[in-house]
């Protein structure tokens, strides 16, 4: 599943995977626009819905990871 995520990221931001992997603790590399591409793609690609708060908390590439493990799970 992370395979995944850092595949949907990268093809949004052109941020390739190993680089986003280096970042996966930083706030997000992507713009306001990025993030809610990001958040589209991964519920249209993962049948997903997230919450306001947890958009809002998708602040690192690990977040974003946590947070689809748990509604996941």
């Amino acid at each position: 599943m992370k395979q995944k995520v850092l595949e949907i990221i990268s093809k949004i931001t052109k941020i390739t995977e190993s680089d986003l992997i280096e970042q996966a603790n930083d706030n997000r590399p992507w713009d306001s626009l990025g993030h809610v591409e990001i958040v589209i793609a991964l519920e249209n690609e993962l049948g997903l819905f997230f919450e306001t708060e947890e958009i809002a908390d998708m602040t690192t590439i690990n977040k974003i990871i946590e947070i689809i493990e748990r509604k996941q799970s």
